[in-house]
């Protein structure tokens, strides 16, 4: 396997060209892991496809806690209820 040879003045285009290369010609695991690493973290930085659905989902969890603190207490409530009721009736 060749080496890699990125000068310090080349621009990020150019080096992802010549890892591009390296991985087409059977580059190595590290430069696979590097691409696919640097490609997931990009895909953060401009994504906002995503950010809607988070979103989303923090309300709709949101509303979840709070219907089942209500559940809760209508329970009681309706425990206390009947048990009333059934005490009134004996």
């Amino acid at each position: 396997m060749g080496r890699l040879a990125i000068e310090d003045d080349s621009t990020e285009v150019e080096r992802t060209a010549l890892l591009g290369r390296e991985l087409q010609s059977g580059g190595s695991r590290m430069v696979q892991l590097f691409l696919r690493s640097c490609s997931f973290l990009r895909s953060f930085q401009h994504g906002e496809e995503g950010q809607d659905m988070v979103e989303y989902s923090l309300l709709v969890s949101l509303i979840a806690l709070t219907l089942i603190a209500s559940i809760n207490q209508l329970a009681t409530a309706l425990i206390n209820f009947f048990t009333n009721v059934s005490s009134a009736l004996v």
